[in-house]
């Protein structure tokens, strides 16, 4: 349940073994969380050592294969690439946050001067009191085309895809989850059913009594075309001041040229994945103050996700106690994409019954 990069991910790796596999998404693949990604796949910092952050590396490492992989199903270009990633911070707490990571053995970001960045990205103004990290470890994907990718891949595995199918709710044999129900009437009875949805899960699992609060990130973002390509690297961009939500900007530009940008950090906003104007013409105003060139872009797009955090800030990966057959991979808030190749092989891993580890 849910057409997001986990859901087709999961299914495919599902299928890749042998299981019949139907995915039930509430609108099209790659419509929620998913679709308001910039595909900046940052390395964790050195210093960065929780089971989290570790996770994050072992999922990133698959990328590789993932890609190689899904080439096998189509002629899609992914995106992906190494890209490196140039962080600028002016805050006092950003400052001791990049100096921790820089002394920590084993780092892979370096500290280098506006000299130096301006050599790697002539066309940003590193100009002001800050602090400049450099890590060329980074990675840039393009997420429309991965979750395109993905589809290709589930529909050659025979995944039967169900787009427009809203789930009203789970069917149950006492403690045994048989399936789910849509609102449009139809059912699709299954062995082990698993809930990847990044919203409208909580419903579903209140049916068998699991409460798993989940509190909505809105993240806005926008994209523009351009002409040529302008960047090479992924930007993490700290404003000393600004007047949308948020910190700092990420830049990303795709391979197909145009630039990513986003993404405003906004709570208690409901579900309204509509973008305010107001807030998005404030990131273009500074991100062209930052990048004067992007002045000669149109502006394409621009969007509000929902990126879902759990009670412990953490992603759930794993099988739901409360029911028989029921599995969760839900709350990955911004790092749906990073660990989307482990969490499809874990989750193949427990429906498939192969020997796991526990997860997140």
């Amino acid at each position: 349940i849910g057409g997001g990069v986990i859901g087709l991910i999961s299914a495919w790796r599902l299928a890749q073994q042998g299981a019949q596999v139907a995915l039930l998404e509430k609108h099209y693949c790659g419509a929620g969380a998913s679709g308001a990604a910039l595909g900046t796949l940052i390395t964790p910092k050195a210093n960065r050592t929780s089971d989290l952050s570790n996770l994050k590396r072992e999922s990133i490492a698959l990328y590789p294969q993932i890609i190689e992989e899904l080439a096998d199903y189509s002629d899609i270009n992914t995106g992906f690439r190494q890209s490196g990633h140039l962080e600028v911070v002016h805050s006092e707490r950003k400052f001791g946050q990049m100096n921790r990571a820089v002394s920590t053995k084993g780092t892979l970001i370096n500290l280098i001067s506006q000299k130096e960045a301006k050599k790697l990205e002539p066309e940003i103004d590193f100009s002001g009191e800050n602090l400049i990290g450099y890590d060329p470890t980074s990675i840039s994907i393009n997420p429309p085309k991965i979750v395109a990718a993905l589809l290709a891949a589930c529909r050659a595995e025979n995944v039967q895809i169900e787009e427009g199918a809203e789930v009203e709710k789970l069917i149950l044999e006492g403690d045994k989850v048989t399936g789910a129900k849509c609102t449009d009437g139809r059912q699709f009875l299954a062995a082990k059913t698993l809930i990847s949805a990044a919203c409208g899960s909580e419903k579903l699992l209140k049916q068998v009594g699991f409460d798993f609060p989940m509190t909505q990130i809105r993240g806005q973002a926008f994209t523009l075309k351009m002409d040529q390509k302008i960047l090479s690297n992924m930007v993490d961009y700290e404003f000393p001041k600004q007047s949308w939500e948020g910190e700092t900007l990420m830049i990303n530009q795709w391979d197909n040229g145009i630039l990513a940008v986003g993404a405003t950090v906004e709570k208690e906003q409901g579900l309204n994945v509509l973008p305010n104007k107001q807030s998005v013409m404030a990131m273009y105003d500074d991100f062209c103050r930052i990048l004067p060139a992007a002045k000669n872009g149109k502006m394409d797009y621009a969007w509000a996700g929902m990126r879902p955090r759990g009670p412990r800030s953490k992603p759930f990966i794993n099988k739901v106690k409360m029911a028989e057959n029921l599995y969760l991979a839900t709350a990955h808030s911004k790092i749906g994409f990073y660990l989307a190749p482990i969490t499809g092989q874990k989750i193949a891993q427990m429906m498939l019954q192969n020997p796991l580890k526990s997860v997140c």
